[in-house]
């Protein structure tokens, strides 16, 4: 049977019943080889960047037509204060990125500029390919300390085969947004990366609701500042064999809610800071050798969450360090697979 640290099984199970641990593991999925530039749609740069910045001037959502290919960097500027939908809606067509070492698609809040607040950004609806040699797919920058871009709506992306730190980048003062179904596979870093920028434009309330981060080669959610972006809360999404671990964060995690880790490298979770983690669940074959590592430099809350293995995995729940901190654990938890460390309050909670 395989190792369960909170088992959701009723009080008594009837004599004979053998309580199988229901999980089907998250099949791999093949690496695609790098399309061939002699397939790819009609490369449209000049074009499309022409078409997108006049939208976003006007206060439109520009829609695509068609596949397009990408063979240079297009960087959209946000110049004016806006109320009301603005962006780039796909309409479910694809980008083709060809582009070496820029990011393919840049939305940027220009730093000479201030006082600009635009509400209303849309990003949607659209496959994003890259060929492993651009610095990102996508990058969201508002590091004006005195400009900030609120409700900034993503929804129904998928980058794949991005090069350079991650595949979508979010740095600055983005805040009090929304992301739908956003994921990433195959990039060659983490698949996505909040950073705050200097100034004091930093991203915050920012809430992520399903989607995938799969086989990244760093994590498949990057935080890399001890002062970087906190107030993050993630809702049911799943991170699988990422080599950085699921969820990566120096800088603490407001919310992590029924979010899934499999067979990540390392870790699922690795948290430094605070963090509140409810009914999250890890499962591996025996590369993700336990669901959390934690250090507590605040408070932690975490509830009703598992790590079971299967074929032949057998995995730890949870390692935990900090400096006099309180963790909170709520639900049912074997001690045998716990370490906590110097500098951890550890308090069991029905």
């Amino acid at each position: 049977m395989p190792n369960i640290t909170n088992p959701a099984q009723p009080p008594a199970v009837p004599a004979g019943v053998r309580w199988q641990h229901n999980h089907s593991p998250s099949p791999a999925a093949p690496r695609l080889p790098p399309a061939d530039p002699r397939t790819l749609p009609l490369a449209q740069s000049a074009e499309f960047q022409h078409n997108l910045q006049a939208a976003v001037d006007a206060g439109k959502v520009y829609r695509l037509t068609d596949d397009i290919t990408l063979d240079q960097p297009v960087s959209i500027q946000i110049r004016h204060s806006h109320r009301g939908w603005f962006g780039l809606d796909g309409e479910h067509h694809k980008i083709y990125s060809t582009v070496a070492g820029k990011p393919a698609l840049t939305f940027l809040m220009p730093e000479d500029q201030h006082l600009i607040c635009a509400r209303g950004f849309h990003l949607g609806n659209l496959t994003m390919v890259g060929n492993g040699t651009e610095e990102g797919l996508i990058n969201i920058d508002a590091a004006a300390g005195d400009s900030w871009l609120v409700n900034a709506h993503l929804e129904n992306l998928w980058l794949e085969n991005s090069g350079g730190k991650a595949g979508l980048r979010c740095r600055g003062n983005v805040f009090e947004s929304s992301w739908f179904d956003v994921s990433t596979m195959d990039c060659a870093g983490a698949g996505i990366h909040f950073v705050n920028a200097g100034a004091g434009a930093v991203v915050s309330a920012m809430h992520l609701f399903g989607g995938t981060q799969r086989q990244n080669g760093g994590a498949g959610i990057l935080v890399d500042q001890y002062d970087g972006p906190g107030d993050i809360s993630v809702y049911g999404m799943y991170f699988c064999e990422n080599k950085g671990g699921g969820y990566h964060s120096w800088a603490g995690v407001e919310l992590l809610d029924k979010c899934g880790f499999e067979n990540n490298s390392e870790f699922g979770i690795n948290v430094q800071n605070y963090a509140h983690l409810r009914r999250c669940t890890g499962s591996t074959h025996g590369t993700q050798p336990l669901l959390v590592i934690g250090y507590l430099a605040n408070p932690w809350v975490v509830e009703d969450c598992t790590m079971a293995g299967y074929g032949g995995g057998d995995p730890m729940f949870g390692s935990f360090s900090g400096n006099g901190q309180r963790l909170t654990l709520r639900g049912r938890y074997d001690p045998k697979y716990l370490t906590i460390g110097s500098g951890v309050d550890a308090v069991f909670a029905p």
